[in-house]
């Protein structure tokens, strides 16, 4: 065999691990993403339950041990490693991780 077309094979498997790599990266990061949208959705709907028998209107705020009441298994947490910030009534809740806000 030529040397050439071995230098050649092993840079194209060279290419090919690197594309399917970043591919697994990016679908990763997408998914922790999906997951921590869904879980600012499970907090807001906590909250407009809390607010409905709280009686409490657009800007005020409400506690975690008020929220935990309707969400089963707790505080969720994100998948990415931030931190949840409930925010008042009326406002969505915020994620910490970067780039996990753009979804929700």
């Amino acid at each position: 065999m030529n040397k050439s077309f071995i230098i050649a094979a092993f840079i194209g498997c060279v290419a090919l691990a690197f594309i399917l790599i970043y591919s697994h990266l990016m679908n990763r990061d997408i998914s922790l993403k999906n997951a921590c949208a869904g879980n600012q959705r499970f907090i807001d709907a906590a909250k407009e339950q809390a607010a409905e028998e709280l009686n409490l209107h657009s800007g005020d705020t409400v506690s975690i041990e008020h929220l935990t009441r309707y969400m089963k298994g707790g505080m969720p947490k994100c998948p990415g490693g931030g931190s949840y910030t409930i925010m008042p009534i009326g406002s969505k809740p915020k994620c910490s991780a970067k780039g996990h806000n753009e979804i929700y």
